[in-house]
């Protein structure tokens, strides 16, 4: 992650405002949480401080669910049409 960064707030707004989504996939193994200066890790404050911004831009206006509540909420909502042969596996 870049050390600054502002960016990731403009083209989030950018995306809000846009009527897009943005997915935030992280994994440990890439975050840095011992303040060390790793070309392959970045800071975990970032990314503390990303879902903070988040929390206090777009109260009420985002959806954080978990993998399994969201195949949950899919299972749930989609209509398959009886006549297509098509298969969707939650």
């Amino acid at each position: 992650m870049n050390e600054d960064p502002d960016i990731y707030y403009t083209k989030l707004n950018w995306i809000a405002e846009n009527g897009g989504m943005e997915l935030v996939n992280v994994h440990p193994d890439y975050l840095n949480f011992e303040n060390k200066h790793l070309l392959e890790e970045f800071q975990v404050r970032h990314y503390i401080e990303l879902l903070y911004y988040v929390k206090l831009e777009f109260e009420w206006k985002y959806w954080n669910e978990l993998p399994l509540e969201v195949a949950a909420y899919s299972k749930r909502t989609i209509k398959m049409d009886r006549t297509c042969e098509c298969k969707i596996y939650l």
